[in-house]
């Protein structure tokens, strides 16, 4: 009973679950030494529409602590962004002290196919 739970809860193959709970402990740690010494990590997910990006989010922030991270999904550039060095339009989301930021992206292909 309490194994059909645990899959059900992870929604993985049951092969991938014992290490999909470590790699997840692993991370909450990160995030606690994160918050206490003040630091800031930022992670980007680029990649086309239906990806997995979302997904990927969802297991990296199913355990962590809502107040200590945050997640920024960016839209298409404006035309202005367009013409601005490529980290520029990240600058605006980077992290603050203690806290992870996850920048999502779907352009980054787009982009380097019209240049």
């Amino acid at each position: 009973m309490i194994e059909k739970n645990i899959q059900e809860f992870y929604q993985v193959h049951p092969k991938y679950i014992e290490e999909l709970y470590f790699l997840q402990v692993e991370l909450l740690k990160l995030q606690k030494h994160i918050a206490a010494k003040k630091m800031r990590l930022a992670i980007f997910f680029e990649g086309r529409d239906t990806a997995g990006k979302g997904a990927a989010i969802f297991r990296f922030t199913q355990f962590l602590n809502p107040r200590e991270y945050r997640i920024v999904a960016l839209g298409k550039p404006t035309k202005k962004e367009k013409g601005q060095w490529y980290f520029q339009r990240y600058l605006k989301q980077f992290p603050n002290a203690g806290e992870i930021v996850f920048l999502i992206e779907a352009g980054i292909i787009e982009r380097s196919l019209n240049q």
